[in-house]
């Protein structure tokens, strides 16, 4: 029998993903009507071919702990389009095909040296709880020159974890950053 705490955190956290997912899509630069916050950012750090910037725009956790929602940005600089599926997730696979887009974002616990990857659905396809896990029409494969497009990913930390490092692919870490 499944105790009503453990009922209530589900329900809590299914409310949570349906909030973030609903809250959060990825749009252009043109589409957006007011800038996100800004918590921090950084530039390429592995290929000098890719002039862009990544932004962590927020970085929330449910009351209750557990359920972290982040919202980041990506700023193309550069002529040649970058592709969503740059950020996919070299160390677990995801989805049937383990290419969904942004599954490599990654937050890390500096101070207890844990990594966090984003959380996958309880479904046999085990698809990342992140942008490009489900297409929508807004949804950006890729970033063109001059714009920007905003992502999101979804964790489970402790509710002790007050700071992370959120770690992009092919980005330098975006250190000491504040849980909300």
């Amino acid at each position: 029998m499944i105790s009503t705490n453990l009922k209530r955190s589900f329900l809590l956290s299914v409310a949570a993903i349906t909030v973030s997912i609903a809250c959060v899509s990825p749009t252009s630069a043109q589409e957006q009507e007011e800038e996100l916050p800004v918590l921090g950012s950084g530039d390429v750090d592995v290929d000098d071919d890719i002039d862009a910037t990544v932004e962590v725009n927020q970085l929330r956790q449910t009351e209750s702990g557990g359920y972290t929602s982040l919202t980041w940005s990506l700023q193309n600089n550069e002529s040649k389009d970058i592709d969503i599926i740059e950020f996919k997730n070299e160390t677990y696979t995801y989805g049937i095909k383990g290419k969904t887009e942004a599954a490599g974002v990654a937050l890390v616990d500096e101070e207890k040296g844990v990594r966090y990857y984003p959380l996958k659905d309880s479904s046999e396809e085990e698809v990342c709880l992140c942008s490009g896990a489900e297409r929508t029409s807004t949804f950006q494969n890729s970033v063109s020159d001059g714009e920007k497009a905003t992502y999101w990913s979804a964790f489970n930390l402790p509710e002790d974890v007050s700071t992370v490092t959120v770690d992009i692919p092919k980005f330098e870490p975006i250190e000491d950053v504040q849980i909300e």
